[in-house]
């Protein structure tokens, strides 16, 4: 689904959403969805804000190329791209390092 408009579907009656932002950062995902069901709007407003640059992230490179180099920064053994896909670039790697340690999901 669209990860930019979590908060709107739970808002708006919608049961849950299936983010492939979850696969890198699960925590800031039941969070927003605990913030919700629990009427603390501001919250769940701020952690579908933080989302936002994980979710711009993915445009480095194409599925799920993004999400596999993630989950190998945050030490997890998720083996290479395959062909016909193509690993990041070295400078494309480097900014999502970036943008996981500015989301504070690795040192």
């Amino acid at each position: 689904g669209r990860d930019t408009v979590i908060f709107n579907v739970l808002t708006s009656g919608g049961s849950g959403a299936v983010p492939a932002t979850a696969n890198v950062a699960p925590k800031l995902i039941v969070d927003l969805y605990n913030h919700v069901k629990s009427g603390n709007y501001e919250a769940a407003r701020q952690a579908q804000f933080d989302l936002i640059p994980l979710r711009m992230a993915f445009s480095l490179g194409s599925f799920p190329v993004v999400i596999k180099e993630a989950l190998s920064i945050l030490g997890f053994d998720t083996g290479g791209a395959r062909a016909p896909i193509q690993s990041l670039t070295s400078e494309n790697h480097r900014r999502l390092v970036e943008v996981l340690k500015k989301m504070g999901l690795v040192k």
